[in-house]
């Protein structure tokens, strides 16, 4: 495996545990809380009910399967047998990494609710996260930007979620003196 052969060094598979585990809390935290029957969801910033799906919404279901899903992805290499994490120990890994990507899923929801771009689509009549929609005669009509700035759309969260869970497995790695 590619991981091993970098210096050899357990923080950098933490550090890529902590990033699948984020991206997959990430969207099992949405694909999950959206289809839960009947979820109610909290704007992170505020704690007010907001619609399931709108970004910066957070949900008991979609929280939980956030958890989860960071979870599997640390049961997983557990389940590889990688002398790391038995090292680190079974569930101080299973802990970290399943922390690291709920935590990273929070900043997801985070940065959705304040920097992320959301625009009006007046063909739908509803917030989106899309520049332009299509018209009824094909035609393209551009949203109103009512929230956020431009320049940071879903793929811009998404990766500063994935940094996030990466960066929070390293840095507990790095600081535990059973890996110095």
């Amino acid at each position: 495996m590619i991981l091993y052969s970098l210096n050899n060094d357990p923080a950098i598979y933490f550090a890529y545990l902590g990033t699948l585990a984020a991206v997959q809390a990430d969207t099992w935290a949405t694909e999950i809380g959206t289809l839960w029957p009947n979820p109610k969801a909290w704007l992170l910033t505020t704690l007010k009910r907001v619609p399931v799906g709108t970004s910066g919404g957070v949900s008991f279901p979609g929280t939980s399967a956030a958890f989860f899903g960071s979870l599997l992805i640390c049961a997983s290499a557990l389940a590889m047998n990688v002398k790391w994490l038995s090292s680190f120990g079974w569930l101080e890994s299973l802990l970290l990494i399943g922390f690291s990507g709920l935590l990273a899923s929070l900043v997801d929801s985070f940065f959705g609710a304040t920097i992320q771009a959301q625009y009006f689509d007046p063909v739908r009549e509803k917030v989106t996260e899309r520049t332009h929609s299509v018209a009824p005669d094909g035609s393209m009509v551009e949203n109103r930007l009512i929230k956020g700035t431009p320049l940071v759309d879903n793929d811009v969260v998404n990766i500063c979620c994935a940094l996030s869970g990466s960066a929070l497995a390293y840095l507990v790695i790095r600081n535990v003196h059973l890996f110095s």
